[in-house]
């Protein structure tokens, strides 16, 4: 399993009129977990790219438990479980002190520059073997 996480404060643009952070912006924090994960594991999005592949989200998955608020310090964890073939399955928890807010999952799948559905690169597999077992 490889797993990572990073650091959020939550800013006040994110919060309503009641300081309650919007339902939207839990998928941006966890889309800047999924970017950290891969540089993490030595393969950054931008060289997937940069090499003709896109992992373009075909779905979400969520379940809210409990309200972040403006200037709270957030957790946000991203975990990759099963080796990918062409699609992969990335699943994400954000806490704040211990306490779950969110539990999620994204499904992308991958795809090449001009082209349709494929699997991934094997030099991107090779970086993500060693966590997979």
């Amino acid at each position: 399993m490889l797993e990572h996480k990073v650091d959020i404060r939550v800013r006040y643009a994110e919060t309503d009129l009641m300081g309650i952070v919007h339902h939207a912006h839990y998928w941006v924090w966890c889309e800047v977990a999924r970017i950290a994960l891969m540089d993490f594991m030595g393969y950054p999005y931008a060289r997937l790219e940069a090499e003709g592949f896109f992992l373009p989200v075909v779905e979400l998955q969520a379940k809210y438990r409990a309200s972040a608020h403006f200037d709270d310090l957030l957790v946000v964890w991203a975990t990759i479980r099963e080796m990918p073939r062409s699609r992969i399955e990335i699943s994400y928890r954000i806490e704040r002190q211990g306490q779950r807010l969110f539990d999620g999952s994204s499904r992308h799948a991958f795809v090449q520059k001009g082209g349709g559905a494929c699997r991934p690169p094997t030099a991107w597999l090779q970086a993500l073997m060693p966590y997979i077992k």
